[in-house]
């Protein structure tokens, strides 16, 4: 994992868990580049999450997230610790997601995700009930 600016970059991983408890700032970003089989645990508010070329990584997103950008990545599941809606900074926890190429999983309740605006170019969505 390497940080530079306000990017931490994780790349080339492979079975691995990642907590981000509360070391990460809404000025901060994730890039997650060619990993495969990630878990990984956001508390804290965050930018943007990037993940390219990637399989199997399973996001649990606790604050805001401001949004995320999946590209040619499969098996992606994104999980919300809480309803979609308003936070305390009255923002929803992600706004956007935009995809392409990519297949995205959202896991529990879909009432979660109804307020997330989710641009979809050549990939697939499906939802899974807990």
């Amino acid at each position: 994992m390497a940080i530079k600016n306000n990017l931490i970059q994780i790349k080339n991983l492979n079975n691995e868990t990642l907590d981000f408890d509360n070391v990460l700032s809404s000025s901060k970003s994730i890039l997650i580049k060619n990993c495969i089989n990630l878990k990984i645990n956001i508390q804290s508010k965050i930018n943007k999450i990037i993940i390219e070329n990637s399989k199997q990584i399973f996001l649990t997103v606790k604050k805001l997230v401001t949004g995320f950008e999946i590209s040619h990545s499969k098996h992606i599941l994104l999980h919300l610790d809480m309803f979609v809606g308003l936070s305390e900074d009255f923002l929803s926890y992600i706004p956007h997601i935009d995809l392409y190429k990519s297949e995205l999983y959202l896991i529990g309740n879909k009432d979660k995700y109804k307020d997330i605006k989710i641009s979809c170019q050549l990939s697939e969505i499906h939802q899974i009930e807990l």
